[in-house]
């Protein structure tokens, strides 16, 4: 397995448990027990405030996706797994392998019913490939299935191939006919998710890019590419602008459910436009010197969560560019100072928060009115 070399690559999240401590360190290297030999599952229950913490990967969480029903939370880690929760029970429904150099990248169609995962560094090109899968009937492992590690209800429909270098960014067109994959190769390509073959190549972007969002309505596709947001109409493939956003490279980017505000972040800035005008609205500095690793932004409010390298989750409004809230998480132990929530991700009806925090999952009630997690 591959790791990722700085504490500053790209990721999006879940969240670890408090007796269980990962990290991406500096210079990181393959832990010295096998993966496989460390995978346990492990749940705990507690109502309020916080509901699940699922830990189940044993290195740093780096994707994170509610299902849009909300019923399940999908995981990718650096430990090359992808791990399908079941939120009403709090029950592992699977485990997928497949990726060969961590997964930075999980989406899933509006019904569903397709997944879509993908990993790869910018350094090793050993996993370039996207795989496509069949979820919708997702039942729980029993202990046979545990033995072979199938769900037989979950189907890789597709693997996709065609980039040369580390995919980090995916997006899924609101008619699921249509997926977006973006890669430090310097291009986003765009496929169908029918028959798996390419539509088009869109490679204007002059360095790798780090994140790709697809606004709701599924006309306006960004690509975050160093400092620069490209824009592009979604549906012909052409250039329409582009945006400087951050003083320091853009690491993730997003639209508000309603399409209209475009959001990018890099480490030390959050930039906020109209996504219609492309006028700015807000710019947000760290409070930290630390600086952002993540954001998620709700579906509902005006709000936006963020994780920092300092270990917190900050809120804020959207309409001020104001900090509402600074939370710490339970599971911060100081002399693990790299440590830290590495993602995050509001449930589809804004009622949850889950953060990723080394190899587990944490899954808030929101708002969350405590200081602590």
């Amino acid at each position: 397995m591959h790791y990722r070399p700085s504490i500053f690559a790209f990721t999006t999240v879940l969240l670890t448990s408090v007796n269980l401590c990962w990290g991406i360190y500096a210079n990181a290297q393959k832990p010295p027990i096998s993966a496989k030999s460390q995978q346990t599952t492990a749940l705990t229950v507690n109502k309020n405030p916080l509901q699940y913490t699922f830990k189940r990967h044993i290195w740093d969480v780096s994707t994170l996706v509610f299902s849009p029903d909300a019923n399940k939370l999908i995981s990718g880690s650096f430990d090359e797994t992808i791990q399908i929760w079941d939120l009403k029970q709090g029950k592992l429904l699977q485990s997928l392998p497949g990726h060969k150099d961590g997964v930075n990248a999980v989406v899933i169609s509006r019904n569903g019913k397709t997944l879509v995962t993908a990993g790869g560094t910018a350094e090793n090109r050993t996993d370039t490939k996207i795989q496509v899968w069949n979820i919708g009937n997702a039942s729980q492992v029993n202990n046979s299935q545990k033995s072979s590690n199938r769900n037989r209800s979950i189907r890789k429909l597709h693997t996709l191939t065609g980039h040369t270098q580390g995919i980090t960014g995916l997006a899924i067109s609101p008619d699921g006919q249509t997926l977006f994959s973006a890669s430090y190769d310097k291009s986003i390509k765009q496929w169908d998710l029918t028959t798996g073959k390419l539509i088009r190549n869109l490679v204007n972007h002059g360095h790798g890019i780090r994140a790709i969002a697809l606004a709701n309505d599924g006309r306006t596709l960004v690509g975050a590419s160093n400092t620069k947001v490209r824009v592009w109409d979604a549906k012909t493939g052409n250039p329409i602008r582009t945006l400087t956003a951050t003083p320091d490279s853009v690491e993730f980017i997003g639209f508000t459910p309603d399409s209209q505000t475009l959001i990018a972040g890099s480490e030390t800035t959050i930039q906020v436009w109209n996504a219609q005008t492309y006028q700015p609205l807000q710019t947000i500095t760290s409070p930290w010197i630390e600086g952002f690793k993540a954001f998620a932004i709700h579906p509902q409010r005006k709000t936006l969560a963020t994780t920092s390298l300092n270990n917190s989750v900050e809120i804020w409004d959207l309409t001020t560019g104001k900090l509402s809230q600074t939370v710490i998480p339970a599971a911060n132990h100081h002399h693990f100072d790299q440590i830290y929530p590495s993602s995050i991700q509001f449930s589809p009806d804004g009622n949850h928060l889950a953060i990723g925090y080394g190899g587990s999952a944490y899954l808030r009630n929101f708002p969350i009115h405590l200081r602590r997690l």
